[in-house]
């Protein structure tokens, strides 16, 4: 195990909320086309995107950061 320090904590997170939010994104563009309005469903998706991002930073940020 590498010891953790303040600023991978930092870099787990940001990580995962950017993968999350890329994720939400798609999802987003997916939901905007069938609901016919893809702002509303950007802006969803980015919200799921993010929650989703910041539990798989969580689970995976052990994973990151011991590569």
């Amino acid at each position: 195990m590498s010891q953790e320090t303040e600023n991978d904590g930092w870099i787990g997170s940001s990580m995962a909320v950017g993968i999350g939010a890329g994720f939400g994104m798609i999802i987003g563009l997916v939901l905007g086309v069938f609901m016919d309005n893809i702002g509303i469903g950007i802006a969803l998706g980015l919200t799921f995107g993010a929650a989703i991002g910041a539990v798989a930073g969580i689970v995976f940020r052990p994973v990151l950061l011991n590569r």
